[in-house]
């Protein structure tokens, strides 16, 4: 991955991503996302964690193995005031062309 990727995902896209996360605690699952992101190949960050899955899709799990069931989770936003499912998704709609600039204005720093 090259300069300009990780840049825009540990600079532009984890920073901006974590408002969107649900957190309890300090930690995770913050430390889940920048992980990720360091590891990220071909510019996709997986997020790690035996409750990332019912958290990103907010759904109740229960059951061996744990499956969603049709209980939405309900979320604290004591921490992060825009926390819910979907963080990838509701980001991307909610500031994806300020993402863009972002990214835009770094290529051209790069260049000079």
């Amino acid at each position: 991955m090259g300069k300009v990727q990780k840049h825009w995902i540990n600079d532009i896209v984890i920073p901006k991503m974590i408002p969107y996360l649900p957190k309890l605690d300090a930690g995770q699952p913050e430390t889940a996302l920048k992980m990720g992101g360091a590891a990220a190949e071909k510019g996709i960050v997986t997020v790690k964690g035996p409750q990332m899955k019912y958290l990103f899709y907010g759904k109740v799990m229960a059951g061996k193995p744990k499956k969603p069931i049709d209980k939405d989770l309900v979320y604290t936003t004591t921490h992060h005031k825009l926390a819910g499912p979907f963080w990838d998704t509701r980001l991307k709609e909610d500031k994806m062309e300020e993402m863009e600039d972002e990214l835009f204005s770094y290529i051209k720093e790069i260049k000079k």
